[in-house]
């Protein structure tokens, strides 16, 4: 049983950066499931984008919106967003802090960057767990 210490807290370096820190993966260990801590800093965003599985995210700390095809929601800390796979959506935060956020996929995400704004565009920094 492998514990996995001091992954959690990180931070952007760029003022409207944003980090996606990696707690749990095939990397770190697991055979399907990942799991990231996604920090955007005041004013910074995820692009648009879709997932081939599910994606659940917890609100740990800060305001953000969450837009997709259907609209836009605010969420908060202590708020859920259960987004079905293949679900085009995009986050922003709101707030005047950082917007901690996990992020949990029942398999690798699958990820693909819609429109202009492509990944690796915003100052993403990204982090194994390892590192």
């Amino acid at each position: 049983m492998p514990v996995l210490k001091n992954l959690l807290g990180k931070s952007p370096c760029e003022p409207t950066g944003r980090l996606r820190n990696y707690v749990a993966n095939e990397v770190l260990g697991t055979k399907q499931s990942t799991i990231h801590e996604n920090v955007i800093n005041p004013g910074g965003s995820v692009p648009w984008h879709i997932h081939s599985v599910e994606e659940i995210i917890v609100v740990l700390e800060g305001f953000g919106e969450c837009q997709t095809e259907q609209g836009t929601e605010t969420f908060a800390c202590g708020d859920v967003i259960i987004l079905p796979e293949g679900q085009r959506h995009s986050l922003r935060n709101i707030g005047r802090v950082p917007l901690r956020q996990l992020c949990f996929f029942p398999g690798p995400p699958g990820t693909q960057w819609l429109g202009e704004e492509a990944e690796p565009g915003q100052h993403l920094e990204t982090r194994d767990g390892l590192s």
